[in-house]
């Protein structure tokens, strides 16, 4: 980069007379859960064409890579366990599913059904919340009908445990009435990501944790913790600004019981901030240190 070298300068985070010191008991968390296992190009967001020839697009990110696809009677799961979350405070979930093309292989054709019937049927649940069966028309790349082939569940619920809890998506094994019909039928989703927005406790995980401040400034004292990396003492940075980190020196680093160590410091907030706790001592650190 060009200009003179640049240094993290520090802003204190000292205790000092916490009278007065908000303590924030959570923070506005997002647990996103993703893994892209299958390429599915088909799933596109255009929709029909314009008068001048041009696409007409959906405002939707266009899925290409999908956790897994399912037929008929398939299921998918997988765990569901955001990190230090307050159970007694409101959960919103999303859940992105697409509605895609018959795999050619298959003797099938998704246009051959009886009136009424929906190209899809889903259940899908998260721990004890249960969706309604949900069934659309809509298979990838339908530029004819236009039909929107994404699908997205979103609700918000309290009471989700900490623990315990599972997404489950499974494709409804739904036979067609007709039954010249029945066998031609096919019935392909694919599970795009699921999305938790939450209330999380000032939990660290492998002694690191990132987090925002309320959204209006004011005397905030934070107490984050436990800590298992004994002495070793976590480094606190303010990173609103990625290119002009501030460390926050002046921090409280005190053993609650034998192993659990927690961290306190009371910054001076000019405004909305993002925080970055770190791990860094002889034993175990998480900052990189160049050679030179």
């Amino acid at each position: 980069m060009p200009g003179p070298p640049l240094h993290i300068v520090t802003r204190s985070g000292a205790l000092g007379d916490t009278t007065g010191a908000t303590v924030p008991a959570t923070f506005p968390a997002r647990f996103h859960m993703e893994e892209d296992h299958e390429y599915q190009p088909d799933a596109t967001p255009i929709q029909r064409f314009n008068t001048d020839g041009s696409y007409r697009r959906s405002t939707l990110f266009w899925e290409k890579n999908f956790w897994t696809t399912l037929n008929r009677g398939q299921g998918f799961r997988t765990p569901a366990e955001p990190p230090g979350i307050d159970p007694t405070q409101p959960v919103r979930i999303r859940v992105r599913l697409w509605g895609l093309p018959p795999n050619p292989a298959l003797p099938t054709d998704p246009t051959v059904k009886s009136l009424g019937i929906f190209d899809h049927y889903v259940d899908v649940a998260l721990g004890p919340v249960l969706f309604p069966r949900r069934g659309w028309n809509g298979n990838g790349a339908d530029f004819v009908s236009g039909l929107h082939s994404a699908q997205t569940f979103d609700s918000t619920v309290a009471g989700l445990p900490a623990t315990g809890n599972q997404l489950r998506v499974d494709v409804v094994d739904f036979v067609d009435p007709d039954a010249a019909r029945a066998p031609l039928r096919v019935d392909r989703v694919g599970v795009a990501w699921c999305d938790l927005f939450y209330a999380r406790r000032f939990e660290p995980i492998l002694d690191q944790l990132d987090f925002e401040s309320p959204p209006t400034s004011g005397d905030d004292l934070y107490r984050i913790g436990p800590f298992d990396i004994g002495p070793d003492l976590p480094r606190v940075f303010d990173v609103t600004e990625p290119l002009r980190p501030l460390e926050v020196v002046g921090l409280d680093f005190r053993e609650l019981s034998p192993g659990a160590w927690q961290l306190r410091f009371r910054p001076v907030e000019p405004g909305h901030r993002r925080y970055r706790v770190i791990a860094d001592g002889p034993s175990v650190s998480g900052i990189v240190r160049p050679a030179n």
